[in-house]
């Protein structure tokens, strides 16, 4: 599930595709429409394997393989899943901030862990006390 930095009128047509791939690397194609009346920064929690640290996510740009999903719908049965894993904070927080790349019309960063994200970038900080306010 991802939250968002500020109020956002809408999200809509959310569409995921994950694929674990060789070497243990995973794939995760992401895509929402968004509604907001001002910039906001979306997290989405992912698990990565530990150890890995700031290099653990590459970001790369689909926006212009529009039809990416129609393409990856005919080769699979879509099901529908649902579950949940807890996060915890383990990284204690570093002092420079993390990167941010541009991805298509969105610009994203990864946070390694809850720690980090005192390191990100100040356009993407969450309002204080967000995770008390999560489960766990």
């Amino acid at each position: 599930m991802c939250c968002f930095s500020g109020k956002v009128q809408s999200v809509n047509n959310t569409r995921i595709f994950a694929r674990l791939g060789e070497h243990g690397k995973q794939g995760l194609i992401y895509s929402m429409s968004l509604s907001s009346k001002r910039d906001v920064a979306m997290v989405l929690p992912i698990p990565v394997a530990t150890g890995h640290g700031e290099s653990a996510v590459k970001f790369v740009d689909f926006s212009n393989y529009r039809d990416i999903f129609e393409d990856l719908e005919k080769g699979f049965v879509i099901r529908e899943m649902y579950g949940s894993k807890s996060v915890s904070a383990v990284d204690p927080p570093a002092r420079r901030l993390l990167p941010v790349v541009s991805v298509g019309a969105f610009d994203a960063s990864y946070v390694p862990s809850i720690a980090d994200f005192s390191r990100l970038d100040p356009r993407f900080v969450l309002l204080p006390g967000t995770w008390e306010k999560l489960p766990e």
